[in-house]
């Protein structure tokens, strides 16, 4: 009877412990440096809202984080975020047993060697010139399967992309500009401490917490359920929705 009580005790202790720390983190931290704008909300339901802006980059992220026993902060950024490639589809009524697709020239030199495969069967995309900024294929079979997507840098091939294509038959495929920085922005390592954010093992770079009024989370939760809600593109007059 003692082990029991005693073993609820710590569970109650523990999960208070929790919410504590997380009530604690709730606030936002101003991260900017020299040219950059750049700065993270922390809100008591685990949710993280980053953004970081400079020269032509405005890189927005959302997810949840987590706060170990020795009050380590680590990020979970949405797995939507994480996609090295955005695809969007339409069902066109003008296409029988074709998919078309289109893919807008990157910004990273690296993806452009892009390749499909559906059925096992790959298709390389024309490369890009000088005056091309869309590339297309257009392949013989049911848009009811998978679609993956690769590209050759460095004579290495790298699958990154697979989506189910539903019955859409007129695919565009973006590269996500920012998948790099997400990538980087998830390795970020945080330590709390009474208010501070410390961001290095040497607690060089300190950065004092702003308590959150009500209506700013609210601002900040609802910012984030707008960036969810974008699920679409407009391409000629057609509504394109993310596959």
């Amino acid at each position: 009877m003692k082990r029991t009580l005693m073993f609820v005790c710590l569970l109650f202790y523990s999960f208070s412990f929790s919410q504590n720390a997380y009530e604690k983190a709730e606030g936002y931290y101003n991260l900017s440096e020299f040219e950059v704008a750049s700065g993270l909300y922390l809100l008591k339901d685990k949710t993280f809202f980053f953004f970081s802006t400079f020269g032509n980059v405005d890189l927005k992220l959302y997810g949840t984080y987590s706060i170990s026993d020795n009050n380590k902060l680590s990020f979970k950024i949405a797995d939507e975020l994480k996609k090295e490639f955005y695809v969007y589809g339409y069902t066109s009524e003008k296409l029988s047993e074709t998919i078309h697709l289109e893919y807008e020239k990157p910004y990273e030199q690296k993806t452009e060697q892009l390749y499909a495969i559906i059925k096992d069967q790959r298709y390389d995309f024309p490369e890009f010139d000088t005056d091309k900024t869309l590339v297309s294929l257009d392949i013989s079979s049911s848009s009811n399967t998978l679609l993956s997507l690769g590209y050759k840098y460095l004579d290495k091939d790298y699958i990154s992309t697979t989506v189910n294509l539903n019955g859409a038959n007129s695919v565009v495929i973006y590269h996500n500009y920012y998948y790099d920085m997400t990538m980087e922005v998830s390795k970020m390592a945080f330590v709390l401490e009474n208010g501070l954010l410390k961001q290095d093992a040497n607690n060089l770079k300190t950065y004092q917490k702003k308590f959150l009024k009500e209506n700013v989370i609210t601002q900040v939760t609802e910012f984030i359920t707008t960036l969810k809600n974008r699920t679409t593109v407009m391409r000629n007059g057609i509504i394109y929705t993310k596959l």
